[in-house]
């Protein structure tokens, strides 16, 4: 049983162009300093870092999208809830529908979503993200599913794909060492790492793409992109995740 949920996908004209917002402060400031240029180039200079460090990386292409800290935190405390009640870990058990071969894995509560404002994160990122991919707006954003993975060493995700239309994995805690390669020589290390596999090896072109966990990183996929989650060794630490299944437009999804 899948529960769903909707998220309105009204924005303010800021969250919707913040490089229009950000290019017309900057006109402005550039306009001031005929005025008075010591205080506009202060004001420049503040504005452009804020801009290329805090705006733009929430809408940036190519790379992972960041959770809110305060976002991370609350999910966290609500995992920490979870662990605390046998009745509640037993009632949200979502392992028998996934693929891993990981220590726990439970479904996040439609009201918790809504009360945290996980449904906002994820209806603001994927709007974004289809946007700057492909010049579309989506007017229907609904959430299927969404669940935390508990992984601890030696435990794996095998090669998999979910179910909706956009799917996307964000990263809760991550161990401070995910272990080493049995044989020292090795040059690339995989342990704990995500990896999208997609058609076969062709000229100049990789099948893979591996991600490699931090806290907050959260990335976006269609729900058929095949992936995996490599075993970790060594740490007794947890690799704590959130993933999602969500459905939008449908003619959009059909392009």
């Amino acid at each position: 049983h899948s529960s769903e949920i909707s998220t309105n996908q009204e924005s303010s004209f800021f969250s919707s162009n913040p490089r229009v917002v950000t290019g017309l402060v900057l006109i402005i400031l550039v306009a001031v300093m005929f005025i008075n240029k010591t205080s506009a180039l202060i004001l420049l200079v503040i504005v452009g870092l804020l801009a290329t460090k805090e705006w733009f990386d929430t809408y940036h292409s190519g790379d992972a999208d960041k959770m809110p800290k305060d976002l991370i935190d609350k999910l966290n405390e609500y995992t920490e809830s979870i662990l605390s009640d046998q009745n509640k870990q037993d009632e949200l058990n979502y392992g028998n529908k996934l693929a891993g071969n990981v220590k726990q894995e439970f479904m996040i509560e439609k009201d918790v979503m809504e009360k945290i404002g996980w449904g906002k994160f994820l209806a603001s990122s994927v709007r974004e993200w289809i946007r700057q991919t492909n010049k579309r707006e989506i007017t229907k954003f609904n959430i299927m599913n969404s669940w935390i993975v508990r992984q601890f060493k030696n435990e794996y995700n095998p090669s998999h794909w979910h179910n909706g239309h956009v799917s996307g994995v964000g990263y809760l805690k991550v161990p401070s060492n995910l272990g080493g390669t049995l044989q020292k020589d090795k040059a690339i290390n995989n342990n704990g790492k995500l990896e999208m596999v997609h058609g076969s090896k062709a000229f100049l072109c990789k099948p893979t793409f591996r991600v490699t966990p931090r806290v907050g990183d959260f990335y976006f996929f269609p729900h058929y992109l095949m992936h995996a989650v490599y075993p970790f060794f060594d740490s007794d630490e947890e690799r704590r995740s959130v993933s999602f299944n969500a459905t939008v437009d449908q003619s959009l999804f059909n392009e």
